[in-house]
């Protein structure tokens, strides 16, 4: 389906988000094959493989050959720089979401998404 966001997100390179008083920093950047590969994929297994029903196991091989270049440039990541989770606090890659323009300034199609839910909420991802 097609969606319009506010293409400044796209453009956001960081953002300070304050919950409970505490001071979270996220980056967005481009996704880079293979270094995300490790922590991409077992966030898409815990997130949409065991959630949805036939959803495609990605192994290694598969996000670096072809999740890397079907969705390429548009794949977005968000970085931690430091939250806090389960185990402690976390750096790294807390979420992604692909999405792409559609016909037009402001209108952008919703690719994919999925996010680490131990260490960041789904409406703040």
């Amino acid at each position: 389906s097609v969606v319009t966001i506010n293409s400044s997100f796209l453009t956001s390179t960081k953002s300070i988000t304050t919950i409970n008083g505490d001071e979270l920093t996220y980056n967005i950047r481009n996704a880079s094959f293979p270094d995300d590969t490790t922590s991409l994929r077992p966030i898409h297994a815990k997130y949409s493989e065991q959630r949805f029903g036939g959803c495609i196991i990605r192994s290694d091989q598969y996000w670096n050959e072809y999740v890397s270049e079907e969705l390429g440039d548009s794949l977005f990541i968000l970085v931690a720089d430091s939250v806090e989770g389960d185990e402690g606090s976390f750096s790294g890659i807390v979420a992604w979401l692909s999405i792409r323009s559609r016909g037009g300034e402001n209108r952008y199609q919703l690719r994919e998404f999925g996010a680490d839910t131990e260490h960041i909420t789904t409406s703040l991802a």
